[in-house]
């Protein structure tokens, strides 16, 4: 296997089947993650739940990346955090 540690990740859709298992995943090789998604309130409880599973970094962002701009501010936001 190889060393992800230390790196940083971008999961878009964290809350949903594949986002969450991704997320899960990347946290457990010890990525510092930011997660996003659309509903601030499950993405905030995602992130409590992988930083208590994990002990890994993880940074939110909300917002569908559905133009440059809200593409841009959830890039922004992992850049910000790490």
């Amino acid at each position: 296997m190889f060393d992800i540690s230390g790196k940083s990740a971008l999961v878009m859709g964290a809350t949903g089947s594949f986002g969450g298992a991704a997320a899960t995943a990347l946290a457990q090789m010890g990525c510092d993650i930011t997660i996003a998604d659309i509903n601030p309130d499950k993405i905030e409880a995602k992130a409590e739940e992988l930083r208590a599973a994990t002990g890994a970094k993880v940074a939110t962002a909300t917002g569908l990346p559905d133009s440059e701009e809200n593409a841009a501010n959830i890039v922004n936001a992992a850049v910000e955090a790490y």
